[in-house]
């Protein structure tokens, strides 16, 4: 059994740290770039491997989007730290 794999290319986007996009950065896409090649290559599959296919894309996303969702709460608790952290300065100064 062949192995399918997909190959995501994005340009321009740089990432800090964090995993967020610097100002300036972004994902372009154009709708004819590489699609047709995407196309014949469906049309070549059984349909079996189609649905492998479309299977593994969806998991892709699936995975893109729970690491966008850990990165989120990561951002969360790292607010809630300096919010907590700004609280303990600011109450400390008001007791000197």
């Amino acid at each position: 059994m062949e192995e399918i794999t997909q190959e995501v290319k994005f340009q321009n986007l740089s990432l800090n740290s964090t995993g967020s996009a610097r100002p300036g950065g972004s994902v372009r896409h154009s709708p004819g770039e590489g699609s047709e090649g995407f196309e014949e290559d469906l049309k070549k599959m059984k349909r079996d491997e189609v649905r492998r296919k479309v299977a593994m894309i969806g998991s892709e996303l699936r995975k893109y989007i729970l690491k966008s969702k850990e990165i989120q709460t990561m951002r969360k608790q790292e607010m809630i730290d300096f919010i907590i952290k700004f609280r303990d300065i600011t109450f400390a100064e008001c007791k000197i």
